[in-house]
């Protein structure tokens, strides 16, 4: 697998922030969507953060029913998961769809080519790896894996180096952004443009 960590270099009050759009993983994910879209992704070790309209959506409404994160946006959410799957599966189209959902602040998701729901085995040991393990870690049948760590940068690890060359080719270009490369070296096309 080669990786890619991409973090934030802007400072406003003494802070460090993201440049406009580029928050959440969905910007980061843009030039990647249709490669991302084919994967079931594991994702126990997943955070969200609904926007406001989630959570409100059929409140204007005034039934007695209603409650937060009720409405269409939100069952759309919910059934893009494999029902029962425990730990839970999502099916392929989550991300990029719900990519903008997905916290920056302690995520992390495993893309796999295939069902993983027959494979309780695999999918307990997914949910033992550490935070910061190299991807000499990720059972083979993962091929892609990301990683939102402490709202401060996303990496995303591929076995496909041209999805990953693809991102980078995106965030080079954007100011207030900075990148990594992670193991193992830089694709030879992208080293040269650094």
């Amino acid at each position: 697998m080669v990786g890619i960590k991409i973090g934030k270099t802007r400072r406003k009050d003494n802070t460090s922030v993201w440049p406009a759009g580029f928050h959440g993983l969905d910007a980061i994910l843009r030039p990647v969507e249709d490669a991302v879209r084919t994967l079931w992704w594991a994702t126990e070790g997943a955070e969200y953060q609904f926007p406001a309209e989630w959570i409100l959506e059929g409140s204007d409404q005034g039934r007695p029913d209603w409650g937060p994160l009720s409405g269409a946006l939100m069952r759309r959410f919910d059934e893009s998961f494999v029902p029962g799957a425990l730990p839970p599966v999502a099916k392929p189209g989550f991300l990029p769809e719900f990519a903008h959902v997905v916290s920056g602040d302690w995520s992390i998701l495993y893309g796999l080519p295939d069902d993983p729901t027959g494979d309780k085995a695999m999918l307990a040991r997914l949910g033992r790896i550490d935070w910061f393990a190299p991807p000499t870690a990720f059972p083979a049948a993962v091929s892609v894996v990301i990683r939102g760590i402490d709202w401060a940068y996303w990496e995303l690890f591929a076995r496909d180096r041209a999805l990953i060359t693809a991102v980078y080719d995106q965030v080079r270009r954007v100011d207030g952004l900075s990148f990594k490369w992670l193991e193992p070296a830089p694709p030879a096309r992208a080293a040269r443009r650094q």
